[in-house]
């Protein structure tokens, strides 16, 4: 029976190294990614590239699924190694939530008392574990930790900027709008305001494309009472 070189446990997943990672990580292909797997079946690339692909696809799947929890405000609060699926997916919604008021370091996990798993350090979380699934299997993907310090923060910026022109109505980046967004940003953060609705009041707002905007688009009162609505006196102050 093999043991466990760090803790000396034993058991069938010890000395997975050799044995079993492998064997989990062809299954995994096998089932729920059968794209590669039929390509290697079919001889239409090696072991070896469909391994290197998977990964890859691994990390713009998290990539993609961190941007759309930031463009939802949703803090997931356990964002430990064994909490995220290598289908690009999380288990484990114990403490999760969605932020009210805007607070990049916001925490929903009472439990995380240094602010490990803030929303502002859920993208950087995501990547460090896709660190520790190349470290795991670097005998059998040695380009993998390459890949994700070369591409992930590129693929998550990407997404990321993708969720903000969906919700902000823009079709296509503009020079100019990234730093908009970065105003619009700092904005949200010193006002504390609420993330959802926010974007929600924005539709007050006519637009020279639309057929019902109005002649002067200067008048944004009304967009301005609905941000602070959510505010009580003492929030305020």
């Amino acid at each position: 029976m093999s043991s466990d070189k760090y803790t000396g446990a034993e058991g069938p997943s010890s000395g997975m190294d050799d044995e079993l990672l492998p064997k989990l990580y062809e299954y995994t292909i096998e089932h729920f990614y059968p794209e590669f797997w039929d390509k290697f079946q079919n001889d239409e690339i090696t072991k070896e590239d469909m391994y290197q692909k998977v990964f890859e696809e691994i990390t713009r799947r998290t990539a993609q699924t961190v941007a759309k929890w930031q463009g939802a405000g949703f803090c997931h609060g356990v964002l430990n190694t064994d909490n995220m699926s290598i289908l690009g997916l999380t288990i484990d919604y114990g403490p999760f939530g969605f932020m009210d008021h805007f607070n990049p370091d916001h925490i929903c996990n009472h439990s995380d008392k240094e602010g490990r798993y803030t929303y502002d350090n859920q993208p950087t979380m995501c990547k460090w574990n896709l660190f520790k699934l190349a470290s795991a299997m670097s005998k059998y993907i040695p380009k993998a930790a390459d890949y994700v310090d070369e591409t992930y923060d590129i693929l998550y910026t990407n997404y990321f900027l993708s969720e903000f022109k969906q919700k902000l109505g823009i079709s296509k980046l503009q020079e100019g709008d990234v730093k908009f967004l970065t105003s619009m940003y700092t904005t949200l953060k010193n006002g504390g305001y609420d993330w959802t609705n926010f974007f929600r009041n924005l539709h007050l707002i006519s637009v020279p494309e639309s057929k019902d905007a109005a002649s002067d688009l200067s008048d944004t009162s009304d967009v301005v009472d609905k941000l602070f609505d959510f505010r009580t006196r003492k929030e305020l102050k």
